[in-house]
């Protein structure tokens, strides 16, 4: 017994090879590994469709803030803070130093 792990591509297309015969579970889990779906495959003698699986996502929110700082350490006054989050990229306003962020993912 042993376990894979995969991704799917942009369209959420994803295939792996288990041995023919053998009974799988499959799960769909966030990135921070908990589950949100699954279904059992198998067994199987031949090459498998399991058609569309849809899973329902939750948003989650995340709040990002801050205080932004001088070399002095005197608050800046104003600008931009930009913020990479899954491979997306933020901005936020700095106001007499301070920053907030909220990202949906």
């Amino acid at each position: 017994m042993g376990d894979a792990r995969g991704y799917t591509d942009y369209d959420g297309f994803a295939q792996g090879l288990i041995p023919k015969g053998q009974a799988l579970v499959m799960q769909v889990v966030t990135e921070c590994g908990s589950m949100i779906a699954g279904a059992n495959v198998g067994p199987a003698v031949s090459d498998q469709d399991l058609g569309t699986l849809t899973v329902a996502i939750e948003h989650a929110s995340v709040v990002v803030k801050g205080t932004v700082v001088d070399c002095s350490l005197n608050p800046v006054d104003s600008g931009v803070v930009s913020v990479h989050i899954d491979g997306l990229n933020y901005n936020a306003a700095v106001i007499k130093g301070a920053f907030m962020l909220p990202v949906t993912r």
